[in-house]
């Protein structure tokens, strides 16, 4: 019983520790952050990619930052 206590114990440093660990990943000014419990941090986009036409190669880029990441 001890051994299954200190097991759970050790998980949940663990997933602390992983959500402190953070992967960058840039595609044509679409940065995406996630960490190692791949929960997205953040997403930034280049001001200069928003417009309407830029729509579907944003959307595009996401996926591929995220993938990368």
């Amino acid at each position: 019983m001890k051994d299954l206590y200190k097991m759970q114990k050790q998980a949940k440093e663990m997933k602390k520790i992983l959500k402190t660990i953070e992967v960058e990943a840039e595609e044509d000014g679409v940065l995406v952050v996630v960490n190692a419990s791949q929960e997205v941090v953040s997403v930034e986009i280049d001001e200069q990619k928003l417009r309407p036409e830029n729509k579907k190669k944003i959307e595009k880029n996401i996926m591929i930052a995220l993938q990368r990441a």
